[in-house]
């Protein structure tokens, strides 16, 4: 396919710190398009939601890429979006799958394999693996470290909800949705990630996944999607078998889901072995499966119960780290110069706490 030179993409990273090696500029630096035709900014701060409505604010390309600092891509990513964007010139946002891998083995192999996993994961393992051909797709297959946006579609929608972190990109999505606009899940435009490195650490994840689910939920509760809510109902169902057994009940009929569970979540790790996976990712894999379960239900049940928050206005610092019409990266950050932002939409993004239904409620 020819590739359309002259689409100017921004490419929008948040990060906690500027001084640090992150991988998504690191592999930036190789990226195969006209350097005349992205730019790239570094928004750092500790709302992620907030940092990328100050960025995209001040970009000037007519698409958006939202990277994580941990997205590592490859140098034919905004090729494979190009190719996107003339299949299907109509569409709002397009999204590509981000892949873990695992450089030490052991457990980050086991997790690496869990997100692969289409029985761990159900409607959202798209989100981890290429998954199809190309195609309209909803918001349980998109994910922000790898997105991009029409610059005009994020401005008439007025950007992410800052309350929501994160579940920012799945709320806004719904909101594109509505709007009757197409997102498009592209295959092969893969970012891949490192996933995190000890159990802790990953139950922290899962957790904070479910939580945001629930409070996405809690604040549009027209879109409500029930799959997201059995997790939950899995996490009492287990606390409840637990509770009963502590309290001296023999096993009953109620204890039979469980058990079937158990043997289907076994199974898994046994296909793992039998397809020639890491012994140690299959054996620990079943494990996992559980665990991912049980604690992202955790999280939906907290984040039902605990009050999403206010807006934040935590400060964002800016960094132009490469800008268009310029060849060059610079070699370390610095605070990004820029003209003020549309007056409009800035003052719509400011007045969201106080004017929250006229800028969310449509």
């Amino acid at each position: 396919m020819t590739h359309t030179h002259g689409r100017r993409f921004s490419i929008i990273i948040p990060a906690k710190e500027s001084g640090v090696a992150h991988a998504s500029l690191t592999t930036l630096r190789a990226i195969n398009w006209p350097g005349s035709d992205y730019e790239v900014l570094l928004a750092t701060g500790n709302n992620p939601s907030r940092q990328r409505n100050e960025a995209w604010k001040r970009a000037r390309g007519e698409y958006l890429l939202f990277l994580d600092d941990d997205s590592e891509v490859s140098p034919d990513l905004l090729m494979r979006y190009s190719d996107a964007i003339d299949s299907f010139p109509d569409a709002a946002v397009y999204g590509g799958p981000s892949v873990y891998y695992s450089k030490t083995g052991g457990f980050t192999a086991a997790v690496q394999l869990l997100f692969l996993s289409r029985f761990a994961l159900g409607p959202v393992s798209a989100r981890y693996r290429p998954s199809g051909p190309i195609r309209q797709t909803n918001e349980r297959e998109l994910i922000l470290c790898n997105l991009v946006v029409r610059r005009d579609l994020i401005e008439k929608e007025g950007g992410f909800d800052e309350r929501l972190y994160p579940n920012e990109e799945n709320e806004f999505l719904n909101r594109v949705i509505r709007e009757s606009e197409r997102i498009i899940y592209t295959p092969n435009a893969v970012v891949a990630r490192q996933p995190r490195s000890n159990i802790f650490q990953f139950i922290l994840q899962v957790y904070r996944y479910g939580r945001g689910r629930a409070r996405h939920y809690r604040l549009r509760p027209r879109f409500f999607d029930l799959i997201f809510a059995l997790p939950a109902l899995f996490s009492l169902y287990v606390t409840g078998l637990v509770l009963r057994t502590v309290s001296g009940f023999a096993p009953d009929p109620w204890s039979l889901p469980l058990v079937v569970y158990g043997l289907l979540v076994l199974a898994q790790g046994l296909l793992a072995l039998f397809r020639g996976k890491p012994v140690t990712a299959a054996l620990g894999l079943p494990a996992l499966i559980f665990i991912c379960h049980f604690f992202y239900g955790i999280g939906v049940l907290f984040g039902v119960v605990i009050h999403p928050g206010s807006f934040s206005r935590a400060q964002v610092h800016l960094y132009l780290l490469k800008a268009f019409d310029d060849p060059e990266w610079r070699e370390s950050p610095v605070p990004y110069e820029f003209a003020p932002a549309d007056t409009d939409v800035c003052d719509r993004l400011e007045d969201r706490g106080v004017d929250e239904k006229a800028l969310f409620g449509r």
